[in-house]
């Protein structure tokens, strides 16, 4: 496993000298950043070439300082999205996003780089979804498992899914118009403003009875 803190200068030194050194990795089992605080150039030079030939699981940003309640110093996950389209597409078995602000474009781009992984959790994230919202991958999904663990809260531009669950329902659209509808086994809602009732009722309306809705708590993979 190959693991940075970037609230540890050690890491921030390795982080930087192996940008600058240009180095290439090859097979990783696990790529794990935690602590990603603002916007980093020197990160995301890292990210643009930390681009691993294989890679089985990827965690960004699990550990975090602030409070996640009240987004505070939430990811832009705009930012660095495209130097991290290349790594989701590699991941294999898991793809841990965590602490970000994603808005409906970034989440399409999230959900469709990752269609390579078994498993997608997006956790204490405030995430956005409009009508345009399209998760139609070029390639077909292998993705079974889709956590949005404790989001849509209230703190965060009045987005609960409870009260808007035509907010979730965008998602389960754009489901449902892609081929994530033939590899998705289970939604997990741990902790999310929304009910299992309430998903349930949506899966339903537009065909998708097969998917089964849990509320688990998922810690990363091999953490």
């Amino acid at each position: 496993m190959l693991k940075l803190d970037l609230s540890n200068s050690g890491d921030q030194i390795l982080m930087k000298t192996l940008t600058l050194l240009k180095h290439q990795f090859l097979d990783i089992q696990k790529l794990r950043i935690d602590h990603i605080e603002r916007e980093d150039e020197d990160f995301k030079q890292f990210i643009d070439n930390c681009n691993p030939s294989s890679l089985q699981k990827f965690c960004f940003n699990h550990r975090y300082l602030g409070d996640w309640r009240i987004g505070e110093k939430s990811i832009t996950i705009k930012y660095y999205l495209s130097q991290l389209k290349g790594i989701l597409s590699k991941a294999e078995k898991e793809v841990y996003l965590e602490n970000l602000v994603v808005d409906d474009q970034d989440l399409g781009d999230i959900v469709k780089a990752s269609a390579n992984s078994e498993r997608l959790t997006i956790r204490y994230s405030k995430v956005m979804a409009s009508p345009s919202l399209d998760f139609a991958s070029p390639i077909p999904y292998k993705t079974q498992y889709l956590s949005f663990m404790d989001c849509g809260y209230s703190d965060w531009n009045n987005m609960e899914w409870d009260k808007h669950p035509e907010v979730f329902e965008n998602i389960v659209i754009a489901i449902k118009n892609s081929s994530l509808k033939d590899s998705l086994v289970k939604i997990n809602i741990f902790g999310a403003r929304i009910t299992i009732d309430q998903v349930n009722q949506l899966l339903s309306t537009h065909g998708l009875d097969n998917i089964t809705v849990v509320t688990e708590k998922n810690e990363p993979l091999g953490v």
